[in-house]
């Protein structure tokens, strides 16, 4: 019975190895590791360092970049889940300029911000 199961493990190998030989056989097309590698390079142009209060949750679940047609700044909006606000800092003074809180209760109110996409500063569509 020995026997049977090493005759058995060999020629599945077997089979698995032929397999692999096939596709190489068929024309599949390789990559050529060297040109992948060179093709790709990331650089760092900035840093942006938002300072955020004691009160504000570091873990978000959604933040965006917004760029406010209106004034023509572009802001981070950060949901801030412990406040359930949307917050947004200037991008470029790195400063929180405004915030939108919503009520937990009430014929309004969001129990828990899950998400959301800003269209402008009257605008926001609220996942809850």
């Amino acid at each position: 019975m020995a026997k049977f199961s090493y005759i058995s493990v060999i020629v599945l190998i077997l089979a698995c190895w032929q397999g692999c030989q096939r596709q190489e056989k068929t024309g599949e097309k390789k990559v050529d590791k060297e040109k992948a590698v060179d093709s790709l390079t990331m650089q760092v142009t900035h840093t942006k360092r938002f300072a955020i209060d004691k009160s504000t949750s570091y873990q978000t679940m959604f933040l965006c970049v917004y760029h406010d047609k209106a004034d023509g700044k572009r802001y981070l909006a950060y949901q801030n889940r412990e406040k359930n606000c949307i917050q947004f800092y200037g991008f470029d003074s790195e400063a929180l300029e405004r915030k939108i809180c919503f009520p937990r209760q009430g014929p309004n109110g969001v129990r828990k911000l899950g998400g959301f996409k800003v269209v402008n500063f009257d605008s926001v569509y609220v996942i809850d």
